[in-house]
């Protein structure tokens, strides 16, 4: 995703961090986003507004926001379980289904697969794709 984003706008510093699980973590990624830069555009490919959304990146951009005085941080919406995502869903099973000898959706069980959380609203969204 970020590959093609910096083929397509080759004239834009794209800077990739991470939740948890990988490195750069969240707080060296928006600090390295900030560094020489006078606005910083964090756009949080999830889902869910569950946990990470709604408290560990507003307080990574505060963190960062303490730390690079001048930067300014502005906070995109998460993606949401929405029509766009919804339709790229249903193109991912169309084409999982297209490679089975007998794609027969009636004998076919699919598994959509979604973490955990603790937050309702982000496991509403989860129920809602699977509908």
């Amino acid at each position: 995703f970020v590959r093609q984003w910096r083929e397509r706008q080759p004239g834009w510093r794209i800077e990739v961090c991470f939740i948890e699980f990988a490195p750069p973590g969240l707080h060296d990624g928006l600090l390295l986003a900030a560094k020489g830069s006078s606005r910083v555009l964090v756009l949080p490919l999830i889902l869910n507004a569950a946990g990470h959304v709604k408290m560990e990146i507003p307080e990574a951009i505060e963190h960062a926001r303490a730390h690079c005085p001048g930067v300014e941080f502005l906070y995109g919406p998460h993606l949401t379980a929405c029509e766009p995502i919804l339709a790229i869903l249903q193109r991912q099973l169309r084409r999982c289904m297209q490679k089975l000898d007998m794609p027969d959706p009636t004998t076919t069980g699919v598994v959509l697969l979604g973490r955990g959380s603790s937050d309702r609203q982000a496991n509403g969204d989860v129920a809602k794709m699977a509908r």
